[in-house]
């Protein structure tokens, strides 16, 4: 007994505050060490970083409309119209191409078509993909945060359903822009405000002759085409980041120069990988031999004598018109 409270009188003398606060400092750099060797690990997300805010989808869905429809205007509508003629005419070259556009009408004649769709087009798509691809990531945030699944692979999820969203809401205006940039009948020489109303006008005709359904005609192609385009174009811009700007260091800190970089990297990769597709879809999509030969005569009609020409151009119009309707009933059939 005696010899125990010894011992134990000696180790309270023994103990001191200043020890102790050098072991609470030795824990506290182990547990750092650790921390830092596990965020060393490529693509898994530090916990102990302050974690990004998550984005509103709405405010993501007015500034995605917002910038998609400037660069649309732009830049991006000249660009696509260009790229469809040359999908589907691959046997005439580029400038070629461009002369044909801009004959009749100058620089304007590479807008045929954004107005009103391409402009209805361009705000859906900067909205639908913004909000889709905010409330999937921050439905797959706690799955980041528990380090279920890596940040990169919530990016390319996100991206992927975002586009599968903007796939199937844009279909149909991007079947009516394609119909009137393949329309020939758009070349000849029309005022703008000509131009904006035949292009309103088609949406028309599409649905009374080849029906509601034929809005979504190709829409599943679209659709998988921009799921895999944004979901590849996440992916690469993820990957070029990673390795070609931070060297392997996730938490390296980048320029907003840098990510635009890897942006313009990782998109250029993604069109490579997903032009077959985009042929498909304007294939699809174009206009046909016997909607063309209607289209020429509303043309012509329309410019035509009172009479007796008028009349004889309803009728040929008519005539075009049944004989498109017993085709798509044959093929319905």
């Amino acid at each position: 007994m005696l010899n125990y409270s010894s011992q134990k009188k000696a180790g309270s003398r023994n103990f001191h505050p200043s020890r102790m606060k050098e072991t609470l400092l030795r824990a506290n750099k182990l547990s750092i060490l650790a921390t830092s060797s596990l965020s060393a690990i490529p693509g898994r997300v530090d916990s102990s970083l302050p974690k990004a805010k998550m984005e509103s989808p709405i405010v993501k869905a007015a500034i995605g409309a917002a910038c998609t429809w400037s660069y649309e205007l732009c830049m991006g509508h000249s660009l696509e119209f260009i790229k469809v003629a040359k999908q589907t005419a691959p046997e005439k070259s580029y400038p070629t191409l461009i002369r044909g556009i801009v004959h009749h009408k100058g620089v304007l004649g590479l807008l045929d078509g954004f107005f009103p769709w391409g402009t209805i087009q361009a705000i859906a798509k900067g909205a639908v993909f913004s909000f889709a691809a905010a409330g999937a990531r921050a439905a797959i945030n706690p799955l980041v945060e528990s380090d279920t699944v890596t940040e990169m692979v919530a990016e390319v999820i996100a991206g992927g359903v975002g586009g599968g969203f903007q796939g199937l809401v844009l279909s149909p205006t991007l079947l009516l822009k394609t119909r009137v940039m393949t329309d020939p009948i758009f070349r000849n020489d029309m005022t703008f405000g000509r131009t904006c109303i035949e292009s309103g006008r088609v949406g028309m005709r599409v649905i009374r002759h080849e029906g509601p359904r034929a809005l979504m005609k190709g829409s599943l192609v679209f659709s998988a085409k921009r799921v895999a385009d944004w979901s590849s174009r996440y992916f690469f811009s993820s990957m070029v980041e990673l390795y070609l700007f931070k060297g392997g260091d996730p938490d390296e800190q980048l320029s907003n120069i840098t990510k635009l970089s890897a942006s313009l990297i990782g998109g250029t990769l993604s069109a490579l990988v997903t032009i077959p597709i985009d042929v498909m879809v304007a294939q699809i999509q174009q206009v046909s031999a016997c909607y063309l030969l209607e289209s020429h005569v509303r043309f012509s009609m329309d410019n035509m004598p009172p009479f007796p020409w008028n009349r004889q151009a309803r009728q040929v119009r008519k005539w075009v018109s049944s004989k498109h309707s017993s085709r798509n009933s044959v093929a319905a059939e």
